[in-house]
């Protein structure tokens, strides 16, 4: 069976509803509020970007100076 993917409008002018993050796969048992927050963290996180982004553009920062490692593979050690 042939499923039609609906097309992506990446020139939205209005914010995701709650409805369409609870008719996504994986999100479909999330309730209103669970809704309202994921949509508010997809804004949240979509302004950071966009701000580092636009910083770098202008050339206020330099992101390879600015990486730094999260998983450097060391071991933990354990306290006794």
């Amino acid at each position: 069976m042939v499923t039609e993917k609906k097309k992506i409008n990446w020139e939205r002018t209005e914010d995701i509803t709650v409805e369409e993050v609870k008719a996504t796969e994986g999100m479909k048992h999330f309730t209103d509020e669970q809704a309202k927050e994921f949509i508010n963290l997809i804004k949240v996180y979509s302004m950071c970007i966009y701000a580092l982004h636009k910083r770098e553009v202008d050339g206020e920062i330099d992101l390879e100076a600015k990486i730094i490692e999260l998983n450097n593979n060391e071991e933990l050690k354990m306290a006794a």
